[in-house]
């Protein structure tokens, strides 16, 4: 009926666009893709309306992107319109999860696969030029690849077990009075390999693995908009963190550095099973948008080993007692949330970035 029509008018376009004759500038062809894009968007839509998903009100869809439940009529996310570079995605169905794999590996770009993960050597070069690589595996949107070429972020959609899981943890987890942040984003870490071999040997000597969060600043907008890769500046620590790991160097140096809390347990690198207390520790990578504060946060995997527990509010230490692998500041007098302290770069890996936002 009304869904095959939508996607037959829709089909029809991008046959027209395609056998249009003699080959146009540029941005003539930005154009047609646009225009292409908008009627594919328009199709889906109608399919929409005429089949709801009986998960959500009808008419309602959910963001391939953030997740944000939006009104069918709406045509675009409301958490994410700045970021969005092609409307297709914003009208996929309720419940739509993974884009196909056969899909080009460019942004905005519905064709199939033809050139190394895009659809023409064109589309191939201005990712390359976006810091994008082709997403080669299920429920990835998008794989920034870092400056340096030795690590990547992969954009996690809703279809990815690790978004969710990621996302449980940091809602259970932030055990602060007021309302949870929204998970606006994750990104799964992929680190330079010798970051993940050497983490491999520590972790494989101590054991004791544990996820816990890490709170930092940033000076570039990676992350928050989509349109940025990861900078090069050894001065920002987000992008610092995915190039080079946790590095005691830095220890201190964050939004609490002139409180002598700050490194209660000396100059180590600290964690938290608390995604409230980390969040503290992110006030300089804060953006505004909107009506919202958005911010990041590092997922991490730290091999504690044996830990040393107290309740000590400080100890005038450079690592841990003899005979033990890390520091666990527990919960007590002096300590609201807890901390993990390990004195090896070799003891904790990023894995996962968060992008939340709060209402201001």
């Amino acid at each position: 009926g009304a869904r095959l029509r939508g996607v037959g008018i829709a089909l029809l376009r991008l046959l027209t666009v395609m056998s249009s004759g003699p080959l146009k500038r540029p941005r003539d062809a930005r154009e047609e893709e646009q225009h292409v894009d908008w009627a594919i968007a328009a199709s889906l839509a109608e399919a929409e309306d005429e089949q709801p998903d009986a998960l959500l009100p009808p008419g309602h869809w959910h963001c391939v992107r953030c997740t944000l439940v939006n009104q069918a009529e709406s045509g675009r996310c409301a958490a994410c319109e700045a970021d969005r570079e092609a409307p297709f995605t914003a009208a996929a169905c309720g419940g739509a999860t993974t884009p196909p794999p056969q899909r080009c590996g460019l942004p905005g770009c519905n064709r199939g696969r033809l050139h190394h993960g895009f659809c023409t050597d064109d589309h191939k070069q201005r990712a390359e030029r976006r810091g994008l690589l082709a997403p080669a595996a299920p429920g990835v949107e998008r794989v920034f690849v870092g400056s340096t070429g030795e690590y990547a972020c992969d954009l996690l959609t809703r279809a990815s077990p690790e978004r969710s899981s990621v996302i449980e943890q940091f809602t259970i987890a932030w055990r602060k009075p007021g309302t949870v942040p929204r998970v606006e984003r994750v990104y799964a870490i992929r680190p330079p390999p010798a970051l993940s071999e050497r983490f491999a040997r520590h972790l494989a000597a101590v054991g004791n693995e544990r996820r816990r969060f890490h709170g930092t600043g940033a000076t570039c907008d990676f992350a928050v908009d989509l349109n940025r890769a990861p900078c090069n500046s050894r001065g920002c620590a987000l992008c610092s963190i995915l190039g080079h790991g946790f590095l005691r160097a830095h220890a201190g140096s964050g939004p609490n550095a002139s409180n002598r809390a700050a490194l209660r347990y000396g100059p180590g690198l600290y964690f938290s099973s608390t995604s409230g207390k980390s969040n503290d520790y992110a006030t300089h990578s804060e953006r505004l948008r909107g009506s919202r504060r958005w911010r990041t946060m590092f997922v991490a995997t730290v091999a504690a080993g044996r830990a040393y527990c107290t309740h000590e509010a400080e100890l005038d230490v450079t690592r841990p007692p003899d005979g033990y692998d890390s520091i666990v500041g527990e919960v007590g007098a002096n300590l609201n949330f807890d901390e993990l302290v390990v004195y090896n770069e070799a003891a904790a890996l990023p894995r996962f970035l968060l992008v939340y936002s709060s209402a201001r």
